[in-house]
């Protein structure tokens, strides 16, 4: 086929391993993509962005194929042309399938035994380097290197000779089998029936009608197991509230791949984000040179895309995840007549989506997102009612000119003068719901529901710490946008929790970079079937009719903490840092972070288990007391690294919230560097919750007090973090414990500070 790219289009033969399963080329870099890196596939009029940029001929169009993937936690294209028809409609087929087999496979529905012999098979096939069925104990020994096993040969070969019942002095597939199970082979395998007699049936041993040491296996990895509790893979939340009630998946410079000052614009950032769940994505709308509007970080080095193909891909890609209202937040530093472009581009191609009048005249409160669902809401500034012309004064900024400017003093000082804003009456009449204004202060005098303020992440935490209660007032009945920092040019993310507290809704995040931030983002949204919204704490929203009276104190009840254990057990098949298919083997230790609003970091360490990364097992138990009432704002973060390697990137992660957190024996499917979940790599682990006082019962929901995060202040803002080691490297059983009382931390009515833990 033809393989295009922004250099050059030559000619390549491609094929598919479908042992492996993977698609393999010519190359001398790295021909090669793993099925299970694929995100998506896109062919004819969904890949045509593509073909215009790389200007291909239209002919080429129903014989094109972009294939998007990830590799060493970046997202690549691969772009083909095939040479007749017969031959795409063939090779995409067969992708197809192979794509849909192996995503099934890490996606959990198939048991144990489809996993294993998928795994099985793959590396019988790299090791049998002569191709005669059989390993011989050296090919064995390079195998369990490459599997990141450094046992001595001894062990090597106590375990093979036990493999080798036909004493052959090596192995074929069914031994090699064999060997694989008594390197896996551990006390913490045992059965214990009484715990899985409902569903007996479903992971017994067919062939021999017991439940076996496999039956056992196969219920703990599988979906009946999982560490999330099963009623929030569903949306499970009543949805009919007023939208202010909800926390809502936000992006900021959705269209950024990377770098905030240099990094490329692309409409694959609105597609990645879309497909995530996000539901306000960001568009910062500038003059183009030809008269169209473009798309860019504007006074930056970023590259730039048309406003008409963003829509078009959001037109695409909405609701490809979840049917609850999207919100287009717009940056508008355009001229009248491209902004008039604007708006006949966005009417043209959303359409009846659109929301472009109030749903219920009579009505003073944001509407529910049942009500808007498979609806589109405009977020942009807005003329103001008695506006004769398209430009009025103002004292307000946007968001970028707010990014731009310094934290010194003399900035802060600076005094503030009035500029003329433009906006083109079509755009203006297009926001109903998230007019954008300036902040008004905390009693929204005057100030409609239907106005949104944004605030930097550094205005947010000054606002919570010197007005807690009446930034969380202001919340129940109005929407808050957050965004990050100007100093976070490579992307990284602050800790979104801290604004939850509060009340802020729309905390936006920078999708492109899996970082704490973001896994704590993917860990909340995924409390309410991943669709985009979560309902907030009874405590920070606005009841039912309720009226939100902003001159009241609230009332603090009695706190339930609850003590904490977890038992890291072990890990099995974790990759080489990196994804590198050479180096040493790994040395990894696994990190646990409890990440409570208003506290720094908390993290407890293991040993590190040397030079292996097959199945390390730790064995080490850590103890902690969350005494924050609002159980769906603390996460618990398992890290896994490389002892070796200093200052590296994680090998793998996974985030949870605690209110999702089950207890019992889980395995955790681990999650690479950006943010994919590996096919073999799992962590096993035990987790236990109960009251602190033994003779309290936990009420469902612990919703008595309002969140905390009055203490906010620098040590806290730079991520510090209280680290809580094993006391022994040696024992299997060395435990910490750390009370994370918010006491420490809450302000009470009178707005007294108080210092960080």
């Amino acid at each position: 086929m033809l393989k295009v790219s922004a250099k050059k289009e030559h000619s390549r033969l491609f094929k598919l391993d479908l042992e492996h399963g993977r698609i393999l080329w010519e190359s001398k870099k790295f021909g090669r993509i793993n099925v299970e890196q694929i995100k998506e596939l896109r062919k004819g009029r969904a890949a045509r962005t593509y073909r215009e940029q790389l200007q291909v001929k239209p002919e080429h169009e129903d014989r094109w194929l972009t294939i998007i993937y990830s590799a060493m936690g970046k997202y690549k294209t691969l772009h083909l042309v095939a040479p007749t028809r017969d031959t795409f409609e063939d090779w995409i087929t067969a992708v197809e399938r192979m794509w849909s087999l192996k995503r099934k496979v890490v996606e959990g529905f198939p048991q144990l035994q489809r996993k294993t012999n998928q795994w099985l098979k793959e590396h019988w096939i790299d090791a049998d380097k002569n191709v005669d069925s059989k390993l011989g104990y050296e090919e064995i020994v390079r195998l369990c290197y490459s599997l990141n096993i450094n046992f001595s040969r001894k062990e090597i070969r106590l375990r093979f000779d036990q493999a080798d019942e036909k004493k052959q002095r090596c192995l074929d597939f069914a031994d090699f089998t064999r060997f694989v199970k008594l390197l896996k082979e551990r006390k913490e395998s045992k059965s214990n029936e009484d715990h899985i007699k409902e569903i007996y049936g479903k992971h017994v041993d067919k062939t021999v009608e017991k439940f076996t040491v496999d039956s056992l296996t196969s219920f703990l990895l599988s979906m009946d197991n999982s560490i999330v509790s099963p009623n929030h893979s569903q949306v499970h939340q009543d949805m009919s509230q007023t939208l202010s009630n909800y926390y809502i998946s936000s992006s900021h410079n959705t269209y950024l791949l990377g770098h905030q000052l240099t990094g490329i614009s692309s409409i694959e950032g609105y597609i990645r984000a879309l497909q995530n769940g996000c539901r306000c994505v960001e568009l910062d709308c500038w003059d183009g040179s030809d008269g169209q509007p473009i798309i860019y970080h504007g006074r930056t080095f970023t590259s730039k895309i048309l406003f008409r193909d963003v829509i078009e891909a959001i037109s695409t890609y909405a609701f490809f995840s979840s049917p609850y209202p999207l919100i287009l937040s717009l940056e508008l530093h355009c001229d009248l007549d491209q902004q008039e472009i604007m708006a006949n581009i966005v009417k043209a191609k959303l359409g009846s989506w659109l929301v472009a009048e109030p749903l219920d005249s009579s009505s003073f409160n944001l509407p529910s997102p049942d009500e808007l669902k498979y609806k589109i809401l405009i977020k942009s500034k807005v003329l103001p009612p008695d506006a004769t012309a398209s430009e009025y004064s103002t004292d307000t900024e946007s968001e970028s000119e707010r990014e731009s400017e310094s934290d010194s003093e003399n900035a802060k000082l600076k005094s503030k003068k009035k500029k003329k804003v433009r906006i083109a009456r079509a755009l203006s009449d297009m926001s109903i719901y998230c007019q954008s204004r300036h902040f008004p202060g905390f009693t929204h005098e005057g100030c409609s529901p239907f106005k949104i303020i944004s605030f930097s992440e550094r205005s947010s935490l000054s606002m919570a710490k010197q007005s807690l209660q009446e930034y969380i007032n202001m919340n129940k009945t109005h929407l808050t946008r957050v965004y990050p920092a100007a100093f976070r040019i490579t992307s990284a993310n602050y800790d979104p929790h801290h604004h939850w507290a509060a009340g802020a809704q729309v905390v936006a995040l920078n999708y492109q970079c899996y970082d704490r931030g973001m896994q704590m983002n993917n860990a909340m949204f995924t409390m309410n079937g991943h669709c985009g919204y979560v309902l907030k704490p009874a405590p920070l929203r606005l009841g039912s009719g309720q009226i939100c009276d902003h001159g009241k104190a609230p009332n603090f009840l009695k706190t339930y903490p609850v003590k904490v254990t977890l038992e890291i057990i072990s890990a099995q098949q974790l990759p080489r840092p990196n994804e590198s298919l050479s180096g040493d083997v790994t040395d990894p230790v696994c990190e646990v972070e409890v990440l409570v609003p208003g506290q720094s970091a908390i993290k407890f360490k293991t040993r590190h288990i040397n030079d292996n990364g097959f199945n390390p097992l730790w064995e080490e138990e850590f103890d902690f007391t969350v005494d924050y009432e609002h159980h769906e704002l603390v996460f618990i973060r398992f890290v896994i690294q490389d002892e070796d390697i200093k200052f590296s990137d994680l090998i793998a992660s996974y985030c949870i919230s605690l209110d999702c957190l089950q207890e019992g024996y889980r395995h955790i499917q681990l999650h690479d560097i950006s943010g994919d979940p590996y096919l073999y790599s799992t962590l096993f682990i035990k987790v236990s919750i109960v009251p602190v006082n033994s003779s309290t019962t936990l009420p469902a929901a612990l919703l008595s007090l309002p969140p905390i995060v009055s203490g906010l202040q620098e040590p806290w803002y730079s991520n510090e973090s209280i680290h809580c080691d094993a006391a022994s490297s040696e024992g299997h059983s060395s435990s910490q414990s750390l009370r994370t009382s918010s006491q420490s931390l809450r302000t009470m009515a009178d707005g007294a500070d108080a210092e960080p833990v």
